[in-house]
């Protein structure tokens, strides 16, 4: 799932619920982070709470890799944004602020 703009206020709720209703129906989730601008502190409490429920998280800049992993967030260094791991069953979601696109 390709998250696009602002991870902050009612979109990070959003993406959680779009998450977790991804999982409960058996989808492993991952998140590419790439086209994030900005996190609030809502994005990285659900940040936090996703990767508990065992989502991945790929596509950051160093920058931002390091701001989740000194938030508590562990994101996959070893992946890459075009390596196609984003276009799981949850691809498709969508969560305008923080946007998931196709």
């Amino acid at each position: 799932m390709q998250v696009q703009g602002n991870l902050a206020g009612d979109w990070a709720g959003l993406l959680e619920r779009e998450c977790m209703d991804a999982i409960r129906s058996g989808r492993y989730v991952v998140l590419d982070l790439s086209g994030v601008g900005f996190i609030g502190d809502p994005g990285f409490a659900v940040l936090r709470r996703l990767c508990e429920a065992d989502i991945g998280i790929i596509g950051c800049s160093p920058l931002l890799a390091e701001v989740l992993e000194q938030e508590g967030i562990l994101i996959d260094r070893g992946c890459d944004a075009d390596d196609g791991a984003a276009n799981g069953p949850a691809n498709g979601s969508r969560a305008n602020g923080s946007r998931a696109k196709d």
